[in-house]
């Protein structure tokens, strides 16, 4: 079925070359696309490609963002719970299997497979440190240090039930893990004797057994952390104090998915499976809302613009422009733009020949009427063409 869902995507990609260019601006690029589900997307640190993980059957894709166009593509044995990009490109990426396994991938291909303790859900990354921290179903978190190669002593979390997610502190590397029950411990990774301190997400929503569902924090305040629960609820955190801010809830009650901050103007992005929530951190007012027609799962946006890629219950990496967070990254304008002028004169597209050496630009119809007039022609095209 794999295999005749590929088909199916390539001849619906070659019927749509014709198509307006309101086609091209939700399907930004051809190759960006999975034979069902997209799971996840994220950008490596240098801002030039894209890796995203998808079913079935498992598998993980990059993609150059400067070329618009497919790096590479490798298939998997098992589903791609979470995964984490180690180098400033795509060279190194770590993945987390559903069957207790997590695998390194170099420029080559699969590297080195790890067999875990126990189950995990969910991978987080200190990059100062280069240790990997691993949360598990038995409250227990892993850690791998990946510059020995070897497993060093588990955080013990006195939790009662299994851990759901985790996150890191890009500026104090400051850890964060929450839990089925809507509880969030922090974490001196200096200190791990015991938590610095908790929040219950429970208590301030008032709702039992509100889980975590995903963990942001912000990259310019070091001080500012977003919790997002299974019931649609966002809280900001002052770490200063552990008493939220501000509670968001969305009018779904939907799992929180996605956590995007440090956008210009105080605005944030959180998403759920059904829409794309933007609204101020300060006030708590939503400015806009993004409905989507599959179920999202994840998304990313670009660094210091306002491109988002949207992870749906889809074939098709969804794209969206949204200008008022920011600028359009420069392959935006050097791919796209030329796209979406020439999709809507395909015709005329595929009437064109170029010539490479002068950048010579002759009409195919014009060519054939001009072989029967050849003495007319040597004088329209340069000397060099013609030898």
């Amino acid at each position: 079925m794999s295999l005749l869902k590929e088909k199916n995507c390539k001849i619906l990609l070659n019927k749509n070359k014709s198509k307006p260019r309101s086609f091209f601006k939700k399907r930004l690029i051809p190759e960006f696309y999975f034979p069902n589900v997209i799971q996840k997307t994220k950008e490596t640190k240098d801002s030039n490609f894209l890796v995203a993980s998808g079913l079935y059957p498992p598998q993980i894709k990059c993609f150059d963002l400067d070329k618009l166009s497919l790096k590479f593509l490798r298939h998997l044995d098992y589903e791609i719970l979470d995964f984490q990009i180690l180098s400033s490109d795509w060279k190194k990426i770590v993945l987390l299997r559903n069957d207790r396994y997590i695998e390194f991938h170099s420029k080559s291909g699969c590297h080195y497979q790890l067999k875990l303790p126990s189950f995990c859900q969910d991978l987080t990354l200190d990059p100062e440190s280069s240790i990997l921290y691993i949360p598990s179903v038995t409250s227990e978190i892993f850690r791998l240090d990946l510059s020995e190669g070897k497993f060093l002593s588990p955080i013990k979390d006195n939790s009662s039930c299994f851990l759901s997610c985790s996150g890191i502190s890009p500026v104090s590397s400051l850890l964060a893990f929450g839990d089925s029950l809507g509880v969030t411990r922090f974490w001196d990774p200096r200190v791990l004797k015991k938590p610095i301190g908790k929040t219950s997400g429970g208590y301030f929503t008032q709702k039992i057994k509100n889980a975590v569902s995903t963990i942001r924090f912000d990259e310019n305040f070091s001080y500012t952390c977003y919790i997002g629960h299974k019931l649609g609820q966002t809280l900001i955190y002052d770490l200063r104090s552990f008493i939220p801010i501000i509670s968001k809830s969305t009018e779904a009650c939907l799992p929180v998915n996605s956590i995007r901050p440090n956008f210009p103007g105080n605005k944030i992005l959180t998403s759920d499976s059904r829409s794309i929530n933007l609204w101020n951190r300060k006030t708590g007012k939503t400015q806009k809302i993004i409905q989507a027609k599959s179920d999202i799962n994840h998304v990313c946006n670009i660094k210091d613009s306002g491109f988002i890629f949207i992870s749906t219950e889809a074939p098709f990496i969804e794209t969206k422009f949204i200008e008022n967070l920011g600028k359009a990254p420069n392959w935006f304008f050097g791919g796209v733009f030329k796209k979406e002028n020439y999709s809507s004169e395909a015709s005329k597209m595929n009437n064109i020949k170029y010539f490479s050496s002068d950048q010579t630009v002759v009409s195919k119809n014009f060519y054939k009427k001009s072989q029967k007039k050849k003495s007319n022609f040597k004088k329209l095209l340069p000397r060099t063409e013609l030898e």
